[in-house]
Protein backbone atom coordinates (compact mmCIF):
# COMPACT_ATOMS: atom_id res chain seq x y z
CA UNK A 1 0.00 0.00 0.00
CA UNK A 2 1.51 3.42 -0.70
CA UNK A 3 -0.21 6.39 0.51
CA UNK A 4 0.40 9.94 -0.63
CA UNK A 5 -1.10 12.51 0.92
CA UNK A 6 -3.48 14.85 -0.60
CA UNK A 7 -5.66 17.90 -0.45
CA UNK A 8 -7.58 18.34 2.73
CA UNK A 9 -11.39 18.34 2.50
CA UNK A 10 -13.97 21.40 3.03
CA UNK A 11 -15.17 21.99 6.78
CA UNK A 12 -12.16 20.06 8.34
CA UNK A 13 -8.82 19.99 9.80
CA UNK A 14 -6.06 17.18 9.99
CA UNK A 15 -8.73 14.81 10.08
CA UNK A 16 -10.11 14.96 6.36
CA UNK A 17 -7.06 14.88 4.41
CA UNK A 18 -7.40 13.34 1.44
CA UNK A 19 -5.08 10.02 0.30
CA UNK A 20 -4.97 7.32 -1.81
CA UNK A 21 -3.92 3.88 -1.91
CA UNK A 22 -3.15 1.98 -4.35
CA UNK A 23 -3.72 -1.88 -4.36
CA UNK A 24 -1.47 -4.50 -6.19
CA UNK A 25 -3.56 -7.74 -7.10
CA UNK A 26 -2.24 -11.02 -7.51
CA UNK A 27 -3.17 -10.87 -11.45
CA UNK A 28 -3.37 -7.36 -13.60
CA UNK A 29 -3.25 -3.78 -13.28
CA UNK A 30 -2.88 -1.90 -10.00
CA UNK A 31 -6.47 -0.61 -8.26
CA UNK A 32 -6.19 3.07 -7.42
CA UNK A 33 -8.30 3.59 -4.39
CA UNK A 34 -9.48 6.90 -2.27
CA UNK A 35 -11.57 8.10 0.84
CA UNK A 36 -12.25 11.85 0.96
CA UNK A 37 -14.44 13.74 3.11
CA UNK A 38 -15.77 16.14 1.54
CA UNK A 39 -18.74 17.15 4.01
CA UNK A 40 -20.08 19.92 6.14
CA UNK A 41 -22.47 21.28 7.51
CA UNK A 42 -25.65 21.28 4.81
CA UNK A 43 -23.12 20.44 2.07
CA UNK A 44 -24.65 18.64 -0.75
CA UNK A 45 -22.98 16.42 -3.03
CA UNK A 46 -23.91 18.39 -6.03
CA UNK A 47 -22.08 21.45 -4.20
CA UNK A 48 -18.92 19.17 -4.15
CA UNK A 49 -19.30 18.27 -7.61
CA UNK A 50 -17.27 19.88 -9.68
CA UNK A 51 -13.93 20.17 -7.24
CA UNK A 52 -14.31 15.94 -6.69
CA UNK A 53 -14.63 15.59 -10.67
CA UNK A 54 -11.43 17.83 -11.03
CA UNK A 55 -9.66 15.31 -8.03
CA UNK A 56 -10.29 11.91 -9.76
CA UNK A 57 -9.14 13.32 -13.41
CA UNK A 58 -5.99 14.41 -11.76
CA UNK A 59 -5.28 11.16 -9.75
CA UNK A 60 -6.91 9.09 -12.14
CA UNK A 61 -8.84 6.71 -9.64
CA UNK A 62 -10.55 4.12 -9.64
CA UNK A 63 -12.94 4.57 -6.66
CA UNK A 64 -13.37 7.16 -4.54
CA UNK A 65 -15.31 6.99 -1.17
CA UNK A 66 -17.04 10.27 -0.06
CA UNK A 67 -18.14 10.65 3.36
CA UNK A 68 -20.63 13.38 4.52
CA UNK A 69 -21.72 12.65 1.12
CA UNK A 70 -25.54 14.11 2.06
CA UNK A 71 -26.69 13.14 -1.16
CA UNK A 72 -30.58 13.82 -0.95
CA UNK A 73 -33.18 11.53 -1.87
CA UNK A 74 -34.78 11.58 -5.50
CA UNK A 75 -31.20 14.08 -6.17
CA UNK A 76 -31.76 14.47 -10.19
CA UNK A 77 -28.61 12.12 -10.92
CA UNK A 78 -27.45 15.16 -13.65
CA UNK A 79 -26.17 16.90 -10.83
CA UNK A 80 -24.11 14.31 -9.50
CA UNK A 81 -22.93 12.30 -12.34
CA UNK A 82 -19.49 12.81 -13.52
CA UNK A 83 -18.13 11.59 -17.02
CA UNK A 84 -16.78 8.69 -16.61
CA UNK A 85 -17.71 7.23 -13.40
CA UNK A 86 -20.53 5.26 -11.93
CA UNK A 87 -22.26 6.53 -8.68
CA UNK A 88 -23.00 3.84 -5.72
CA UNK A 89 -24.34 5.75 -2.34
CA UNK A 90 -25.93 4.47 0.65
CA UNK A 91 -29.57 4.70 1.03
CA UNK A 92 -30.31 7.31 3.76
CA UNK A 93 -30.34 4.95 6.51
CA UNK A 94 -28.42 7.10 8.47
CA UNK A 95 -30.65 9.98 8.78
CA UNK A 96 -34.02 9.10 8.61
CA UNK A 97 -35.71 12.64 8.93
CA UNK A 98 -33.40 13.55 6.05
CA UNK A 99 -32.92 11.02 4.15
CA UNK A 100 -29.86 11.70 3.12
CA UNK A 101 -26.99 9.33 2.16
CA UNK A 102 -23.83 10.35 4.45
CA UNK A 103 -21.50 7.96 1.72
CA UNK A 104 -21.00 7.38 -1.66
CA UNK A 105 -18.80 6.34 -3.96
CA UNK A 106 -17.27 7.17 -7.57
CA UNK A 107 -16.47 3.94 -9.19
CA UNK A 108 -14.69 4.87 -12.86
CA UNK A 109 -16.49 3.22 -16.03
CA UNK A 110 -13.77 0.82 -16.90
CA UNK A 111 -14.09 -1.27 -13.76
CA UNK A 112 -15.78 -4.22 -13.53
CA UNK A 113 -18.06 -4.07 -10.33
CA UNK A 114 -20.60 -5.69 -8.00
CA UNK A 115 -22.22 -4.06 -5.11
CA UNK A 116 -22.39 -6.49 -1.86
CA UNK A 117 -25.68 -5.95 -0.42
CA UNK A 118 -25.54 -8.98 2.36
CA UNK A 119 -22.27 -6.50 3.95
CA UNK A 120 -24.80 -3.51 4.56
CA UNK A 121 -26.88 -4.97 6.43
CA UNK A 122 -28.40 -3.08 9.56
CA UNK A 123 -27.88 0.44 10.50
CA UNK A 124 -24.45 0.50 12.64
CA UNK A 125 -22.92 2.81 10.35
CA UNK A 126 -23.22 4.16 7.11
CA UNK A 127 -20.94 2.17 4.46
CA UNK A 128 -21.10 1.06 1.05
CA UNK A 129 -19.27 -2.32 -0.41
CA UNK A 130 -18.71 -3.15 -3.39
CA UNK A 131 -15.85 -6.29 -5.42
CA UNK A 132 -14.31 -4.40 -8.36
CA UNK A 133 -11.40 -4.73 -10.34
CA UNK A 134 -10.11 -3.92 -13.90
CA UNK A 135 -11.51 -5.95 -16.03
CA UNK A 136 -10.66 -9.31 -16.95
CA UNK A 137 -9.11 -9.57 -13.47
CA UNK A 138 -9.45 -10.92 -10.58
CA UNK A 139 -12.00 -8.65 -8.25
CA UNK A 140 -10.99 -7.11 -5.09
CA UNK A 141 -13.49 -6.69 -2.07
CA UNK A 142 -13.84 -2.90 -0.71
CA UNK A 143 -15.79 -1.43 2.04
CA UNK A 144 -15.83 1.95 2.34
CA UNK A 145 -17.43 3.41 5.94
CA UNK A 146 -18.33 6.58 7.42
CA UNK A 147 -19.01 7.39 11.07
CA UNK A 148 -20.31 10.25 12.96
CA UNK A 149 -18.46 12.23 14.94
CA UNK A 150 -21.44 12.44 18.14
CA UNK A 151 -22.36 15.07 20.22
CA UNK A 152 -20.37 15.41 23.55
CA UNK A 153 -21.89 14.60 26.71
CA UNK A 154 -25.05 12.62 25.02
CA UNK A 155 -25.62 9.80 26.95
CA UNK A 156 -26.80 7.85 23.20
CA UNK A 157 -23.67 9.18 21.74
CA UNK A 158 -20.77 8.56 24.76
CA UNK A 159 -17.51 7.43 23.97
CA UNK A 160 -18.67 3.62 25.43
CA UNK A 161 -21.70 3.84 23.31
CA UNK A 162 -19.60 4.11 20.03
CA UNK A 163 -17.10 1.69 21.87
CA UNK A 164 -20.40 -0.61 21.72
CA UNK A 165 -21.48 0.30 18.16
CA UNK A 166 -18.12 -0.43 16.78
CA UNK A 167 -18.02 -3.92 18.50
CA UNK A 168 -21.43 -4.89 16.70
CA UNK A 169 -20.38 -3.83 13.78
CA UNK A 170 -17.18 -5.47 13.61
CA UNK A 171 -18.56 -8.89 14.80
CA UNK A 172 -21.75 -8.04 11.93
CA UNK A 173 -19.07 -8.19 9.29
CA UNK A 174 -17.26 -10.79 10.60
CA UNK A 175 -17.37 -12.51 7.16
CA UNK A 176 -14.85 -10.18 5.69
CA UNK A 177 -12.29 -10.03 8.53
CA UNK A 178 -11.93 -14.29 8.59
CA UNK A 179 -12.74 -14.57 4.89
CA UNK A 180 -10.18 -15.95 2.21
CA UNK A 181 -11.13 -13.23 0.18
CA UNK A 182 -8.75 -9.33 -0.46
CA UNK A 183 -10.32 -6.92 1.47
CA UNK A 184 -9.56 -3.31 1.83
CA UNK A 185 -11.50 -1.28 4.06
CA UNK A 186 -11.32 2.77 3.80
CA UNK A 187 -13.23 5.84 4.99
CA UNK A 188 -13.57 7.76 8.62
CA UNK A 189 -14.26 6.01 11.72
CA UNK A 190 -14.23 9.27 13.91
CA UNK A 191 -13.61 7.21 17.27
CA UNK A 192 -12.52 9.37 20.16
CA UNK A 193 -11.14 6.98 22.64
CA UNK A 194 -9.79 9.71 25.37
CA UNK A 195 -13.05 12.09 25.94
CA UNK A 196 -13.69 13.10 29.27
CA UNK A 197 -16.10 13.58 31.14
CA UNK A 198 -18.66 11.15 29.67
CA UNK A 199 -22.00 10.26 31.29
CA UNK A 200 -21.93 7.15 33.10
Amino acid sequence: ILPNQLGRGEGGGSGHEGSVKKTAPKQGKKLKLAAWNKGGLNQELRKKRNEIEVFLQEHDIDCLGIMEANLRQGAEEANVHIEGYNLVWDEGRENKVKQNSRVAMYIKNEMSFEVVKKNMEGDLMPEIWVRLGHKGTRRTLVGMVYREHTPWKTKENSSKNQEERLKKWLEARRQVWTGKEEAYLIGDLNLDWIRQGDPK
